[in-house]
């Protein structure tokens, strides 16, 4: 009773920059709080994903002194425990079943969340850093693959979306591609994924798509075998309409049909995460590069360890 009184709505407006639901008056504030729980709980709710209890929405508008922009979306442990606590005090079937899904929850994000978004997060980082070292160094293509085609059959593949149509929308605003005049495209079946990263792709490729100064390049969906599969299966086209003899297929008609037909081939690759192989990575260009196996994972490789490679 302690715990369910304690998260009533008025408790709730003494943080909060503005009551989010107005309720009739007399209504009990114990209704009123299990009502709030279950609304905080379904802010971000889509199918049968895991939810949590949201903590903290920042301000509108925006005043002195208000929390930090980072604790937007935020989901406490103490909260979302209060929450638990609330919903066993009054063990219906539906808070029961609320209280379940919040467990799994709390579960779930101590063993993947919490560091796993803060890896992409890093990662998203020393992109920047490098294309930042690209411009610094005058090296003309730079090629990162940033989702291979299996991530599609990762437990976090939704996550991964998220923060890669974040990643895409916040580097479409950044004026350095401008300055420096960076082409930015994006090879693979990227189409082929949902519809935000497909539209934060178009804004940034369409956006810079005249620059010819230096050039980033992701892949994306992307998968060696698949694009050389596909290059065939143009070629094949081609000689069955008529307009390619089979016996005079060159290297140069594989390239053109490639999705990096555009792609200067690789001087240097490098593997990180302690890999010693390319998992098929620019499979059909990088038959001449230079390739160095590095044992940091992305999100601690720096530019200084890619200043060495390409010094060695």
């Amino acid at each position: 009773e302690y715990v369910t009184t304690a998260l009533t709505l008025e408790a709730f407006h003494d943080v909060s920059p503005f009551p989010l639901y107005i309720y009739k008056e007399g209504t009990p504030p114990v209704v009123a709080a299990y009502d709030h729980i279950l609304v905080k709980m379904n802010k971000f709710f889509s199918g049968d994903q895991l939810r949590l209890i949201e903590s903290y929405s920042p301000p509108y508008p925006p005043r002195a002194g208000s929390p930090s922009e980072d604790l937007h979306d935020i989901a406490f442990i103490y909260d979302n425990a209060c929450a638990i606590a609330a919903l066993l005090a009054n063990p219906t079937e539906v808070n029961i079943a609320q209280a379940r899904l919040l467990c799994k929850a709390l579960i779930w994000a101590q063993q993947n969340d919490a560091s796993f978004r803060k890896a992409w997060k890093n990662s998203f980082k020393i992109i920047r850093d490098m294309v930042r070292f690209q411009i610094k160094s005058d090296i003309p293509v730079l090629t990162f693959n940033l989702l291979p085609s299996e991530l599609k059959d990762n437990k976090n593949f939704f996550n991964i979306i998220n923060y890669l149509t974040e990643f895409f929308d916040s580097f479409y605003m950044w004026d350095f591609l401008n300055k420096h005049q960076i082409k930015v495209s994006v090879v693979g079946k990227w189409y082929d994924l949902p519809n935000s990263l497909v539209e934060s792709i178009k804004k940034v490729t369409l956006g810079t798509k005249d620059y010819d100064k230096f050039f980033v390049n992701f892949c994306i969906n992307y998968s060696g075998q698949g694009e050389i599969t596909d290059s065939f299966r143009v070629i094949g086209r081609k000689i069955k309409a008529g307009f390619l003899d089979p016996d005079m297929i060159s290297k140069k008609d594989i390239k053109e049909n490639l999705y990096s037909s555009y792609f200067i081939p690789p001087d240097h690759m490098v593997i990180n995460s302690g890999k010693r192989s390319l998992d098929g990575f620019l499979l059909w260009d990088c038959s001449n590069s230079k390739i160095y196996f590095s044992d940091k994972l992305w999100p601690d490789f720096s530019r200084d360890e890619l200043e060495r490679v390409l010094e060695g």
